[in-house]
């Protein structure tokens, strides 16, 4: 009798011990899952046609309107900064244009 308590108590234990593991791996599953997409192919010409229509409209109305005719890609930014204009004369030598010895020297621009 004392036998058959011990096999029945070990069986209880590694019972428990699998149905822990279990339990753990079942846990596993729950902080392992991932998720993947499912993709679907419609045959139905009327949808496949104003879907194509629809995005074509979009890449229209995108390119065409937006882009080209009112140019929206273009971010207006302000220009801050300061301009210095340096209206010297073209000289030979790189002189200063106000000394004596000085001789410009500008091109015929028509021949």
């Amino acid at each position: 009798l004392h036998s058959a308590f011990n096999e029945a108590s070990s069986v209880a234990v590694c019972l428990r011990v699998a149905m822990g593991i279990a339990g753990f791996l079942d846990g596993l599953d729950d902080q392992l899952a991932y998720s993947t997409p499912k993709y679907v192919t419609v045959r139905n010409w009327r949808l496949g046609c104003s879907n194509i229509c629809i995005k074509g409209a979009i890449a229209v109305y995108i390119l065409g309107y937006l882009i080209f005719y009112q140019c929206k890609h273009l971010v207006p930014a302000p220009i801050e900064g300061d301009i210095l204009i340096d209206p010297t004369d073209p000289t030979q030598d790189d002189c200063v244009s106000h000394d004596p010895g000085c001789k410009l020297a500008y091109r015929q621009i028509i021949n």
